[in-house]
Order: structure tokens, then C-alpha cells, then sequence
């Protein structure tokens, strides 16, 4: 049958690898897109005064979360006094080194990543997805749908699921401890980030919650995927699956498989930070 490529409208395809950077501190909710687009700096809206950012100039009061190991801290430079938020990009860059491995982070060339963290988590704790600031490279191809014999009717290709395995194996793989001392060392500077944006202290781990929620609450649908194109783009024929969240719609695209791996990854540290 006849290909033809699926136009994503600049859309990046994955929330949930982004989701899955922040979390991992490597990336996961949700993006990389089809194309590489421009990685302009983060514009931190400046506080009025009396705003809470105003008024937090004492640490930030958050509930401990547990402790890693002291091998894995030491081992990873998990220990030891936060780098002021305005200089904390080179040993973040450092750490996220460390995590990411063989994974193509584009963060690692920019700056204000930890800004950059919080806006996409945001973002993505009511299911959007952003996509100026993509953290991982795009994968090789394009996503795809094959033709039917039915008019005006396709097939999204399973074939391109592919193009995410290298992601989700690397969720798949990630130590659960690790993940969770990653974002218990950084938690800090990402609620000091997330104050600058107009927001309450202590209060951006239960929209890391949220983010997370979405992306378990996403569905995991098996065969085949049928698409009309009643314009000029494609949209899904299942009516369901066309009025689901832009982050559930880019799991369905990563495949059932993928999906599966990301959400149980995900799934302990979803459940510590909504206790």
C-alpha cells in the first residue's frame, strides 16, 4: 500500500520524553518533533511587587522526600549545597551528562534549562505541549499512515513506532532510585523556577504530580489506528481518541509498547509525589 507522510504541524512527538528529561533530570511527559526548531531563551515573566517570588528569599519548606543511598549519592555527586538558580545550568549539564548517557540531549548546548524544566511540566499538568524548548533530539524519519480502500480513510504505520524505542528502553532501564534522587537533589531550584513564573512556594511538586497523571491516565490502544483527513491534516476517526490530550494523542503515536514502558517507569515516583 501507499505511504504518505503524517504532517504533525510542527507538533513535537513527545511530551513524555520531555516529561521524562525533567524527571530523570536526563526528560517525560512531552518533546521531540519532526524538525529541529530554534531554542530561543525562556522568557521568565519579572514579578510585581508583592508577588510570592518577591517574598522568598528563605529556602523553600517542601515535606523530605526519602533519601538515596549514600554509595548512589556519592557516586553520582548527589550531596552538598545547591548552586544558586541563576548559576545552576553548567552543574546541572554535568549531571545530566551522567544520566542521559548515548541519548541526544539538545539542553545540553543551551541554557536556563531548569526554567525551561518547569514550563514544560506546567505545561504538561493540563496535557499541552510546547514546543520551543524540546529537549531531545528529533528521531530519525517521520511518522507515517498507509492508505485503505476506503476513501478519505488510513492507517496510522505501526512501523514508526520504532523511531521511539531507543526512549522508552532507556525509561525502561533507568534504576527507580536514581530517578528519585535526581529530582529530590534538584527539587529545590525546580520550586525556586517555578515561584518566578507567579507561583506559590512549594508548590511545583504537585503539578509534577499532575503531569505524570496525565501521562499514566493516557489509554494504550492495541491494532490498528484509523485516521480521516477531513481538512488538511489527519485527525483519529475514534472520537475518543481525537478529544484526548495533546500528550495522550503523542503517546498513541509512540505505540502501545513504548506507552507501557514510559507509564511504568513513571509509575513510582507518580505515586511518592501524590502522597
Amino acid at each position: 500500500m501507499m505511504q504518505s507522510k503524517f504532517k504533525q504541524n510542527g507538533l513535537s512527538n513527545t511530551l513524555v520524553l520531555t516529561i521524562t528529561v525533567v524527571l530523570a533530570l536526563v526528560v517525560a511527559y512531552a518533546w521531540l518533533s519532526s524538525r529541529t526548531p530554534d531554542e530561543p531563551s525562556v522568557q521568565v515573566a519579572s514579578p510585581s511587587v508583592g508577588t510570592p517570588s518577591q517574598q522568598t528569599q528563605a529556602p523553600i519548606e517542601l515535606a523530605p522526600l526519602p533519601a538515596p543511598s549514600e554509595e548512589l549519592a556519592r557516586n553520582y555527586q548527589l550531596q552538598g549545597e545547591l548552586p544558586a538558580l541563576s548559576e545552576s545550568d553548567d552543574p546541572f549539564k554535568a549531571h545530566l551528562r551522567l544520566l542521559a548517557g548515548a541519548l541526544p540531549v539538545t539542553w545540553l548546548n543551551g541554557d536556563q534549562i531548569l526554567q525551561k524544566i518547569v514550563v514544560q511540566v506546567d505545561n504538561a499538568s493540563r496535557g499541552e505541549l510546547i514546543y520551543q524548548h524540546s529537549p531531545l533530539v528529533a528521531p530519525n524519519g517521520s511518522l507515517s499512515v498507509i492508505d485503505t480502500a476506503e476513501d478519505e480513510v488510513y492507517l496510522l504505520d505501526t512501523s514508526s513506532y520504532a523511531r521511539y524505542n531507543l526512549y522508552a528502553d532507556f525509561m525502561a532501564n533507568l534504576d527507580q532510585e536514581l530517578l528519585l534522587a535526581f529530582y529530590r537533589y534538584y527539587e529545590p531550584l525546580l520550586d525556586q523556577a517555578y515561584i518566578k513564573l507567579g507561583n506559590e512556594p512549594g508548590s511545583f511538586r504537585s503539578v509534577f504530580a499532575r503531569a505524570l497523571g496525565v501521562v499514566q491516565d493516557a489509554p494504550v490502544v492495541e491494532g490498528e489506528i484509523r485516521l480521516v483527513r477531513p481538512l488538511l491534516s489527519y485527525e483519529f476517526e475514534d472520537q475518543e481518541l481525537e478529544a484526548l490530550t495533546m500528550v495522550g494523542k503523542q503517546l498513541l503515536r509512540m505505540g502501545p509498547n513504548n506507552t507501557r514502558k514510559i507509564q511504568a517507569a513513571l509509575q513510582p515516583l507518580h505515586q511518592l509525589l501524590s502522597m
